[in-house]
């Protein structure tokens, strides 16, 4: 069996669509063909994955074997990334929700206090007291809060952070 090569597979690619397309496909690709000076430049291949330079050393069939399984790794990370972020914003909303119910009962109580009061310096008093609790306990749920979403995010993009690990070790490795 012959190499296959990038050449050879691309070639046959674009012959295999010429021929399911029909003539205004080979006259599509041909005009695609002459467009060298678009080659690398397209949209959305930023980060794409570049056979050429990763896995350089492998037979080209194996180079896409490995970019397939490279791919579909990082799928796996970003559904795991996913469900993870899921979770964190359940937590968080019960932590805002329970919070909240917190808050709004001890206004009440605060309000129902307040109703009581004989003076005007007894409700200055009982209000400035509620006021300083409402304050302290705002900035406590808020630090707790803050140190829940830099847990949550770090735990949503450690997969990421894996395969992006992961490419740059490729690149590393296969680099001139």
């Amino acid at each position: 069996m012959p190499q296959l090569d990038r050449r050879r597979f691309l070639s046959s690619a674009a012959g295999s669509t010429a021929l399911l397309v029909g003539a205004a496909g080979v006259a599509r690709a041909e005009k695609e063909r002459l467009e060298v000076s678009r080659l690398g430049k397209t949209p959305h291949t930023r980060s794409a994955c570049n056979l050429e330079m990763w896995w350089r050393k492998l037979p080209f069939p194996q180079r896409i074997k490995n970019a397939a399984s490279f791919g579909q790794e990082y799928v796996e990370a970003v559904v795991t990334s996913s469900k993870i972020t899921t979770k964190a914003a359940e937590g968080l909303s019960a932590e805002i929700a329970a919070y909240s119910k917190k808050a709004y009962e001890d206004s009440v109580a605060a309000a129902k206090e307040l109703t009581t009061c004989k003076s005007v310096s007894e409700f200055v008093e009982k209000q400035t007291e509620f006021g300083k609790i409402s304050i302290e306990g705002f900035v406590a749920e808020a630090t707790k809060l803050n140190e829940m979403y830099a847990a949550a995010a770090k735990e949503a993009f450690a997969p990421l952070n894996a395969r992006f690990t992961a490419a740059a070790g490729i690149v590393k490795d296969y680099r001139v």
